[in-house]
């Protein structure tokens, strides 16, 4: 039988997960907590993709004439892969996004956080080569996530070095906060995007 000590360590294993404690059991047996909402959501999501706005199929249409797409076979649109540059800029547009939007004062909780993002990015990342370099970078400049200067002004400072590796220029850190910026959100979505108190 377990003790007290037992009930404790499952209480704050749940809180790790995003619970906020022991789960209680509903009538019939089954758990019902924050992850079975999610479940939910993800079971409404319809399997087949959603139709193309009818501005998106006119510029899908303009672009196919021009031969800039390629050719739907079977009345399936093909996705091209993304290359390995244009992933790059992606991802480090998603970085510097993240760190401009990083709490000014975060949690020791969002510190850890982000320091297991960026390793984990460094170990996942689909560029081997890419993945194996940045995880050079990191092993000699970890991540300096205290505030969100300080986060904002590593991921600057670990962008260049690869910008030299790449023999692209160095971008000038200085100027980091006018060059990315948080989430830009419609007036509808501000709420859903403020992150860390930064609208």
């Amino acid at each position: 039988m377990a003790g007290p000590g037992a009930r404790w360590v499952a209480a704050g294993f749940a809180a790790r997960l995003g619970g906020g404690g022991p789960r209680r059991r509903r009538p019939g047996g089954r758990r019902r907590g924050p992850r079975a909402a999610v479940v939910a959501d993800l079971a409404a999501v319809p399997a087949a993709p959603a139709a193309l706005s009818e501005a998106a199929e006119e510029e899908e249409a303009e672009l196919r004439a021009r031969g800039l797409l390629p050719r739907p076979e079977g009345g399936e649109a093909a996705e091209e892969p993304l290359t390995r540059a244009s992933l790059g800029r992606a991802t480090w547009g998603l970085l510097h996004t993240m760190a401009a939007s990083y709490p000014e004062r975060p949690t020791r909780g969002e510190r850890r956080a982000a320091r297991r993002f960026v390793h984990a990015l460094a170990a996942l990342y689909p560029c081997e080569e890419c993945a194996a370099h940045f995880r050079e970078v990191l092993a000699a400049d970890p991540p300096e996530t205290a505030s969100r200067e300080a986060f904002s002004g590593w991921l600057c400072r670990v962008h260049n070095v690869v910008n030299r590796s790449l023999d692209k220029p160095a971008f000038d850190c200085a100027r980091a906060d006018l060059r990315w910026s948080p989430l830009a959100c419609t007036v509808g979505e501000k709420a859903a995007c403020r992150r860390g108190g930064v609208p």
